[in-house]
């Protein structure tokens, strides 16, 4: 099940305690699904591996959270972070090249 939170950052990041929000250890989390406003999101390595996963398998309908504007989002953050190092090539998504 997909849901939304908002959370709006108060500087250039910020920390989540996800626990004190119930969220599940082992939940999937997708940052700024909408790509709003121009900034990158990095994940750590297990929210990368899980979020590969997501994007590896064909979105099943529009209404899929990975599909459209969000799965371009997450492909070029991906594409991004891995030209500046900040995260290895190898975890560049599914298309990378």
């Amino acid at each position: 099940m997909f849901r939304r939170r908002p959370f709006w950052l108060s500087g250039r990041t910020a920390e989540l305690d996800l626990s004190s929000l119930g969220v599940p250890a082992d939940a999937t989390l997708l940052l700024n699904p909408d790509a709003v406003g121009f900034y990158r999101v990095n994940y750590d390595a297990a929210g990368w591996r899980q979020l590969r996963r997501l994007l590896s398998r064909r979105p099943a309908a529009s209404s899929s959270p990975l599909s459209g504007a969000p799965r371009a989002q997450l492909e070029s953050d991906l594409k991004f972070l891995s030209r500046l190092r900040l995260m290895p090539v190898a975890g560049a998504g599914a298309d990378a090249g």
